[in-house]
């Protein structure tokens, strides 16, 4: 799940993909944020591979309405 996230999203690191397991896929416990980013650096998925070089943090930042439209909670929409 957590690779296939990530693979649909390339912005979102760990703190956002350790929401949607917790929302979207029903995880109530859900792996910690360092676990998740070892995984992605395992598989060649770091969070930072699906930045543009040159853009802001603010500019690379997803828009509110793409968390919304997924149906995720408020917990995931203070993180876009």
């Amino acid at each position: 799940m957590i690779l296939t996230e990530r693979r649909l999203h390339r912005t979102w690191g760990p703190k956002k993909l350790r929401v949607v397991l917790e929302t979207k896929h029903g995880l109530g416990a859900a792996p910690v944020c360092s676990t998740i980013a070892g995984m992605l650096r395992r598989h060649g998925l770091n969070p930072a591979a699906g930045a543009v070089p040159g853009l802001s943090g603010a500019q690379r930042q997803p828009h509110p309405a793409d968390a919304a439209e997924l149906g995720l909670d408020d917990r995931l929409q203070r993180l876009v």
